[in-house]
């Protein structure tokens, strides 16, 4: 008796919930009234208005009691169809993205390359100076325009690199959403 006693007061303790088998429960509403629609356990579990049972005849409710498992099938393959629609979307997504992310690449490379081809004329200058062939005026000057256009392309070049990173946690995200949706 104090064991059985010890298990009840368990069970009433915060926390403690008694799976009712009925996923759906106090979810769903009657069409008619608006009111949350009640689960009969039993040998075939129902739900059912309860409005409809307390109120009569004078309840515009339909006293049907419908199957919950026929219930729970139901919305089992709306909840498929809709992550069937989401996969179809993130493919669409990637589709697009990849295109996008292909021509970023591209824009990167390029940059990167002027990038280079600018820090190797400023070095060029620079020798051509230390060699006597060019002035200093004139070195100032073009180090001057090689230096503004280099920290320019610079900035792109950052800014390109941000969005390829971005895009790319964007499409970590996606892939984890995807493989969390293909679990369920």
């Amino acid at each position: 008796f104090d064991l059985a006693q010890l298990v009840i007061g368990h069970q009433k303790e915060s926390g403690y919930r008694r799976d009712s088998g009925f996923s759906l429960r106090s979810k769903i509403r009657c069409g008619n009234c608006g009111l949350r629609m009640d689960y009969n356990y039993g040998v075939e579990p129902v739900v059912f208005c309860a409005h409809s049972v307390s109120s009569g005849k004078m309840s515009s409710c339909e006293k049907t009691r419908y199957p919950a498992a026929k219930i729970e099938s139901t919305v089992l393959e709306a909840l498929r169809r809709e992550l069937d629609l989401f996969k179809e979307m993130a493919n669409a997504i990637e589709e697009k993205e990849n295109k996008e992310n292909n021509h970023l690449i591209i824009l990167q490379n390029e940059t990167e390359k002027e990038l280079k081809i600018l820090k190797a004329e400023r070095i060029r200058q620079y020798e051509a100076y230390a060699d006597g062939v060019v002035d200093q005026a004139y070195y100032l000057k073009k180090k001057q325009e090689l230096s503004a256009k280099i920290e320019s392309l610079q900035k792109k070049y950052e800014q390109i690199c941000s969005v390829t990173m971005a895009e790319d946690d964007l499409k970590k995200d996606i892939q984890t959403i995807r493989e969390k949706a293909e679990e369920v």
